[in-house]
This record gives structure tokens, C-alpha cells and sequence, in this order.
């Protein structure tokens, strides 16, 4: 099976074209078929996704079976399936129209799908834009990253064909990074936890299990959690630029307020314990998340502070953002410069917010002793 990476792409928002993938010929009478794959390693939801059959060349399209899969999410759906079988072809060998040409795959395409062109039997069917017959619609809410793969199977012998090439254009909206969104209402102040990290190239920490004594925040630490995790599983560490207190004075157990209620996924915004080479162990600021966490994977929580304000919790309004630290992570920044956390991407930034005061500015970069070149 043969692979390509994307050969292209517009602006984050708007529409990208991914591929070609690389062509293939197509066996007779083969029930494995031929595939080849696009890895694609930008990030970005699904929003509207079109298959282009750059050239293909078959006759008899009822011997047909095309799937697109993306492997990441084990997601896949029929583009076509013996076309003709059920709809007025032969029972058996299905529609006798031959393909020839270049073919987009487009749920809002007005011209049916493959097994609506009955009008076409003994011809050619033109190129243009078709239906699939399972809906591409069911990719939509997916992460675009990952690997792509495009499977032609011939089913029946007599006739064979050839793809020349094939693409994805995809409608995306690009990663947020994870948002952390506190209100104050008229009951109390209640968190919502939405949106995903990219994980690459980012420093995982040294904490590996932790225990679930409930959903909490302590501004001046700084500290947030869900309080979901079990007691004693295992979570995943990564380690932080900065971290940004969010409210004033020293934190202590009297800063420390826990929630009235909480559900959803695990996370915590807190400090991780790491070695230091030779050296003494080193505080470092820190963002746990479950166990396993899979780069692109959406989490969502909520925790609600019953009869609070932000200033009975002791918050200062405002937004603050918190970088992934990256490889290497063992580069002073020149004279504290922040440019190491307000230059990165997005999906790699968690952004927690109390209300609707402007953002606050990124804390200098500085690093501990074991982290000095």
C-alpha cells in the first residue's frame, strides 16, 4: 500500500486540499483489491469533506467496491457498493457503465451517487460531482490528522481499470487548544472545559498517579481540577511554560475552595515534581490529563461553585494562558522573553477565562537552575 503526505493547504478555517494520494492499479476479480494512503499531519475538525477520484479508468462500474477510511478513529464508509445490483442492473454483475475520467465525491453534489445512474447503462459515465452512498457527512466532527486510506476492490472477473491519483479537499475548523470558561450566574460560578491539545514535541512530566480527592481551585497556587480521575489511577504530565496565578496572595489551604459539584473528563491545571539531573528535584508548573490522552481528543467538564463569586474564591477576572513547554526544553530564552509561549500554535495553549476582562499577558519564560543550558 502506497502513501503520500499532503501535497497542500490553504489558511486555517477555509478549505484544504490534501493529496494526491498515490494511484493504483486496480485487480481483476479480487476481493482484497489495492489501496494507498494520504497521512495528513495538520489539525483541524472536519467540517464538510469531498473525495476527488483524480483519473479513473474501468470499465463496468457494478464490479466496484470503494471505501474511504480514516485509520485513526477505525471510521469508514461505502462510496460505492456493486452499483446496479439493487437499482435496475444486472442482479449479478450490477451496472455495465464505465468509468473514465475525474470524479468528485460531494454530499452536497445534486447528481445522485453511483447507484443512481441507471440512465448511463452501456455508456460512459461522465465526469463530475456524485453522491456517496454512504453519507461523507459521517467524517464531519473528526480530527483531519492521521492517516487517510482510499481501498478499490474489483468483484467480479472480465474487467479491470487503473486510479491515477486521488485527493481530499476538507472544510476544517482549526484547534482552539483547551478552554477553560468560568461565569459567574445568578446561583454561583460555574467552569466549562472544552476542546483538545496537540501533544507533539511537548515535555511530559514525572507524575504518574494521583488521586481523586475532589474538584477544586486554588487561584494564587495556581490550581484547577475535575476531581474525576479514579483514586490512584494513572495520569499523563505535561509541563508548562509558566503559570499565571489567578488570584492574589500566598496559596494555602484557606485559598483552596472546593466544588459544589463536578462531571466529565479528568484535568488538572497544577505543579509536578521532576528531577533535576544531579541536581534537586525541581517545582515545575504542570497540566495532568488522563492516561493515555491522544493528541486531537476533545475533553469536556463542568464544575459549579454554589452561592460563590469571583471574589469569595479569591479570583481575578481576566483570561490567562498557559503554554505546552516544547522540545528542547533545556534552551534559556533570551533575557526572559515571552516569545516562547505567545509564539505557539493554538492547539498547544490552554486558555482559562473568568468572565470577560481583557487577556492577561504571558509570564516571562524562566526557568529553573535545571533547566539552564
Amino acid at each position: 500500500m502506497a502513501s503520500n503526505r499532503r501535497a497542500g493547504c490553504v489558511a486555517d478555517g477555509a478549505t484544504h486540499l490534501y493529496g494526491p494520494g498515490p494511484g493504483f492499479v486496480i485487480p481483476d476479480n479480487d476481493p482484497v483489491g489495492a489501496s494507498s494512503s494520504i497521512v495528513i499531519d495538520h489539525s483541524g475538525t472536519v467540517q464538510d469533506l469531498d473525495l476527488i477520484l483524480g483519473g479513473i479508468n474501468h470499465t463496468w462500474l457494478g464490479d466496484l467496491i470503494i471505501v474511504l477510511t480514516h485509520e485513526n478513529s477505525a471510521t469508514s464508509w461505502l462510496i460505492t457498493n456493486r452499483a446496479g445490483q439493487l437499482e435496475g442492473g444486472s442482479e449479478t454483475f450490477g451496472f455495465d457503465i464505465d468509468l473514465d475520467g475525474s470524479y468528485t465525491i460531494d454530499d452536497e453534489s445534486t447528481s445522485g451517487s453511483f447507484h443512481d445512474q441507471i440512465n448511463f447503462e452501456g455508456g460512459i459515465l461522465p465526469a463530475g460531482d456524485y453522491n456517496s452512498l454512504g453519507s461523507l457527512a459521517n467524517f464531519d466532527g473528526l480530527n483531519i490528522a492521521g492517516t487517510w486510506t482510499l481501498s478499490i476492490s474489483d468483484r467480479a472477473p472480465g474487467d479491470t481499470g487503473v486510479l491515477q491519483n486521488w485527493s481530499l479537499l476538507a472544510q476544517t475548523q482549526p484547534d482552539t487548544g483547551l478552554v477553560f470558561a468560568f461565569e459567574e450566574t445568578a446561583n454561583g460560578v460555574t467552569g466549562t472545559l472544552s476542546g483538545s491539545l496537540d501533544l507533539a514535541n511537548s515535555v511530559a512530566g514525572d507524575t504518574s498517579g494521583v488521586s481523586a480527592i475532589g474538584a477544586r481551585i486554588n487561584p494564587p497556587f495556581p490550581f484547577i481540577s475535575t476531581g474525576s480521575n479514579p483514586s490512584g489511577a494513572r495520569v499523563d504530565s505535561y509541563l508548562l511554560w509558566s503559570a499565571r496565578p489567578f488570584g492574589p496572595g500566598e496559596a494555602s489551604f484557606d485559598t483552596l475552595t472546593f466544588a459544589t459539584s463536578a462531571s466529565g473528563d479528568f484535568f488538572s491545571l497544577t505543579r509536578d515534581i521532576i528531577p533535576a539531573g544531579s541536581g534537586p528535584f525541581v517545582d515545575f508548573p504542570a497540566l495532568l490529563l488522563p492516561d493515555g490522552y491522544v493528541s486531537g481528543t476533545s475533553l469536556s467538564a463542568t464544575m459549579f461553585f454554589e452561592d460563590a463569586t469571583f471574589d469569595s474564591l479569591g479570583i481575578t477576572p481576566g483570561t490567562y494562558v498557559y503554554g505546552l513547554l516544547q522540545e528542547p526544553a533545556n534552551v534559556q530564552p533570551p533575557e526572559g522573553s515571552s516569545v516562547c509561549a505567545s509564539g505557539l500554535a493554538p492547539e498547544k495553549v490552554i486558555t482559562v477565562t473568568f468572565g470577560q476582562a481583557p487577556v492577561a499577558p504571558f509570564e516571562d519564560c524562566i526557568f529553573s537552575s535545571g533547566f539552564e543550558p
